[in-house]
């Protein structure tokens, strides 16, 4: 059963250039994963913090790999201090 991940993130304004850059280091990974199907990042409007990226995986065991890969999970501990807010993050399956 598929599954689609919902991430909000609120990053804090003056990172947004440079959490972008990680944004599409960590897009373009993800399209190399197994089980991978499509993702889509939304970027603030304006001067805002929040973003959303949604993906969609062909498993939950494959999203939870992609986000247990040691990039993955290097790249998100480093933002760990950069948060303006507490993340909200939500699987959902396609049936």
């Amino acid at each position: 059963m598929a599954v689609l991940v919902y991430l909000k993130l609120f990053i804090k304004v003056e990172a947004n250039s440079r959490f972008e850059q990680d944004l599409a280091e960590l897009d373009r990974l993800a399209r190399q994963q197994p089980g991978f199907t499509w993702s889509e990042i939304l970027r603030p409007v304006s001067q805002g913090d929040e973003w959303v990226i949604l993906s969609e995986w062909e498993s939950r065991e494959h999203s939870r790999a992609w986000e247990h890969s040691p990039r993955h999970e290097e790249i998100m501990r480093a933002w760990a201090g950069h948060y303006a807010r507490p993340y909200l993050k939500r699987r959902f399956s396609t049936a």
